[in-house]
């Protein structure tokens, strides 16, 4: 086995050093949903997710609407 990938929601350090061990192989996870094509795998040498070109990744402010580069929002994804 080469590489042993989860999708869905974040899996912590702690459980994919454990799956690691278990398999033998490393261990890489991707943030995915149903409503949207594509996905973000995670990138560990920065500890962010990079989304596919598919789509456009933007988080938002809750009260305005309006997309923010800092700070806690809305993450809205949208199709291309």
């Amino acid at each position: 086995m080469r590489r042993v990938t989860c999708y869905g929601m974040a899996i912590a350090h702690s459980r994919r050093a454990e799956v690691s061990e278990i398999f033998g192989a490393p261990v890489s996870y991707k943030f995915s949903h149903g409503e949207v094509h594509g996905s973000a795998p995670y990138d560990p040498q920065n500890g962010t997710y990079a989304f596919s070109p598919f789509v456009h990744a933007e988080v938002v402010d809750l009260e305005s609407g309006r997309p923010i580069d800092f700070g806690s929002g809305e993450l809205v994804v949208t199709t291309l």
